[in-house]
């Protein structure tokens, strides 16, 4: 099953989100052979937000899922990141076509791939959202 690396950013009860095709997921991606979870997530970010760099804080919860554009099962381990210093505004790369700070009141109102609505269900009743 591959194993795909996840940012949960937090900023006042809200969680960065991004839109990829039609489904609103989490930064991220697959690492590479022999990277390293936190260099996985900075290359990533670096593809899909340019404008974003974030310090990884640490390891959150593995979850199981469907992946919206594989269609495929996929693990995916979420760590707790934080933006650092943001020299210019944020910009989506071609693959992503939005991006935003979902609070869970708002969740209903994205169309969040299934493992994704899991990650926020799970940091709601962690009280993190």
């Amino acid at each position: 099953m591959p194993l795909v690396i996840n940012a949960a950013i937090i900023e006042d009860r809200r969680l960065l989100v991004l839109k990829k095709k039609e489904s609103w997921i989490l930064p991220g991606g697959k690492a590479e052979p022999s990277e390293s979870y936190s260099s996985c997530i900075d290359r990533e970010l670096g593809e899909e937000l340019s404008g974003l760099r974030v310090k990884i804080l640490k390891f959150y919860r593995e979850f199981s899922g469907i992946s919206p554009h594989t269609k495929s099962q996929i693990t995916s381990r979420v760590y707790f990141a934080v933006r650092e210093h943001v020299q210019r505004d944020i910009v989506p790369s071609a693959e992503i076509t939005g991006f935003d700070w979902m609070s869970y009141d708002s969740a209903a109102k994205f169309n969040l791939s299934d493992i994704t609505r899991d990650i926020a269900d799970r940091l709601h009743r962690d009280n993190y959202l």
